[in-house]
């Protein structure tokens, strides 16, 4: 199954973290949480749980997966929300987030919003990120 490239943008889980997660999923005998993914011409795109899916791959456990209708323009949200709250976020991870959301549109209140942290720390980031381009339009107000 294809990835969604916003997706990759988090690190799979590795070392003992790993160990530890698929110890999980093998004791509840599978996936508690499903895999989410959304049909692109008539293909599998994963937006949510490859580390689920690795799991259930490795331990030959067919995975709970769950089919969303999610519009291109959304995508990158729902992958946020969907990992903001598991993951710690390194800066350097966030910055690029902040970038790509706001080469997209976005405004930076809306960023500081979709990434739970204040405006500030928006604008930091975006100073500090090399690829700092003004998109051509920013959808709601800085």
């Amino acid at each position: 199954m294809k990835i969604h490239p916003f997706a990759e943008k988090f690190p799979p889980i590795e070392g003992a973290e790993w160990d530890s997660f698929k110890a999980s999923v093998k004791e509840t005998k599978g996936n508690e949480q499903p895999i989410e993914y959304r049909l692109v011409k008539g293909k599998k795109e994963l937006l949510d749980g490859r580390n689920r899916l690795r799991a259930c791959e490795e331990l030959k456990i067919k995975p709970k997966m769950r089919h969303v209708a999610i519009k291109d323009d959304k995508v990158k949200q729902f992958i946020i929300r969907r990992n903001i709250n598991r993951r710690h976020l390194t800066a350097e991870l966030r910055q690029e987030l902040v970038a790509d959301l706001r080469a997209d549109g976005q405004s930076e209140r809306q960023i500081a919003e979709t990434l739970g942290v204040s405006n500030a720390t928006i604008h930091r980031d975006l100073e500090a990120c090399a690829t700092n381009v003004a998109p051509e339009a920013v959808t709601g107000q800085d």
